[in-house]
């Protein structure tokens, strides 16, 4: 994910520098109408039963022939949807996703209407933090397995600790950018806040695995389609609040 975000920031400026202003668009627009449909055609539910013979042959499951998932008339909803543990994974995704979302969208916008900053050419600038945030996401989920590998702290425990220090750190970072009237200082802010979430998602991307293994799939949907509607309410509210203060 934080590659492809890498890739829609500083593509677009070539292509609009080589192309048009509307190039952009459409190849992302054609792009992702074309995944979904190319990811239907090859996927398949085992790598026995894909139409790919080479899938088959080098399947790691191949021993057993059977298939590590749950049937679907098998998955209980029911207890999914009135976990309580999968509702704070949910409200924990939203909060990440609330933090990370209003620095993407909507810092680009406050630093040119308030700090005067142009960022139209600085694409390769914009994607130094993504970078940051795949290495620091990296370092959590070792730092994670060390801790835990050598009884320092319950799983859980790692978990929350890594969260709650990334999140918050990382909204304090995000709230910073404000209070700096230097336009250096608030970039090295905004900067500081996608980094560090790359420590709180490394934390949200395995949790699954801890809360339902067998349904870890359905589990992480949940948290990313939380996060997301935490990724269209935040560009509101900010332009919002911005608009009215």
């Amino acid at each position: 994910a934080s590659i492809g975000t890498i890739l829609a920031i500083a593509l677009p400026s070539v292509f609009i520098q080589h192309i048009g202003w509307s190039s952009p668009f459409y190849c992302f627009g054609i792009i992702g109408i074309a995944w979904p449909i190319l990811w239907v055609i090859i996927s398949s539910r085992t790598p026995q039963s894909h139409n790919c013979s080479c899938m088959a042959d080098h399947s790691i499951g191949r021993p057993s022939e059977k298939t590590c998932l749950p049937a679907p008339e098998k998955i209980p909803w029911k207890t999914i949807f009135t976990s309580l543990p999968v509702y704070a994974y949910a409200i924990a995704f939203f909060c990440e996703g609330w933090v990370l979302f209003t620095a993407v969208t909507h810092m680009p916008k406050f630093f040119l209407m308030q700090k005067e900053y142009d960022i139209r050419n600085n694409g390769i600038k914009c994607i130094i933090p993504f970078i940051g945030q795949i290495i620091m996401l990296f370092a959590s989920g070792f730092l994670s397995d060390v801790m835990i590998a050598r009884n320092y702290l319950q799983p859980t425990n790692v978990r929350k600790g890594i969260y709650v220090l990334g999140n918050v750190i990382s909204a304090g970072c995000l709230i910073a950018v404000g209070f700096f009237e230097d336009v250096n200082s608030a970039i090295n802010c905004l900067y500081a806040t996608i980094i560090i979430d790359g420590a709180t998602r490394g934390v949200m991307l395995v949790n699954p695995l801890d809360l339902a293994s067998p349904y870890a799939g359905i589990v992480l949907g949940i948290g990313h389609t939380a996060c997301n509607i935490a990724g269209c309410i935040c560009p509101i509210m900010a332009g919002y609040i911005s608009g009215y203060m």
